[in-house]
């Protein structure tokens, strides 16, 4: 399963269903084993959910990520693109 999350990350496609697949038949009970690639692969699992429109998943990962990068930039991206898919904005102020 790890290897084919890395083969279509990789690859630049966007294939949400199997993406979403291999989370839930393979790799949610472990996410915590999965080492350096944990991260990217929660990145990549929200993206799918939020294309999917599996709001529970995505605020899973969200959550997850939010937990371990609360001020990183691409998490903030992140969370901009759950706003705007619930059709709400925010303002960042500096």
């Amino acid at each position: 399963a790890l290897d084919e999350l890395r083969a279509i990350r990789e690859s630049g496609l966007r294939e949400n269903e199997k993406v979403i697949d291999l989370w839930k038949l393979s790799l949610c009970d472990h996410i915590d084993k999965l080492g350096y690639e944990k991260y990217s692969i929660l990145e990549q699992v929200f993206i799918a959910a939020l294309d999917m429109g599996d709001d529970d998943l995505a605020c899973e990962c969200l959550d997850r990520l939010l937990a371990k990068f609360r001020n990183s930039c691409r998490v903030n991206r992140l969370f901009g693109m759950y706003l705007e898919s619930k059709g709400k904005s925010f303002v960042i102020l500096p």
